[in-house]
């Protein structure tokens, strides 16, 4: 199977393409990340505080 190589501009167009798409998943999934940590941390926090609380949360 060979793959003929399209014009300069289109070649830029396909690899631009490619990389804004690229750039509009990066925010949204960095803030996903954030909110993520901060989840675990309040969780662990409240792991280390003991009590019944973190008995169930173990649970």
């Amino acid at each position: 199977m060979t793959l003929k190589l399209a014009g300069a501009s289109e070649q830029f167009l396909t690899i631009r393409l490619v990389a804004g798409g690229a750039q509009q998943m990066f925010n949204p999934l960095m803030l996903l990340a954030a909110e993520a940590n901060a989840v675990i941390s309040l969780r662990m926090m409240k792991l280390m505080r003991g009590g019944r609380s973190a008995r169930r949360e173990a649970i």
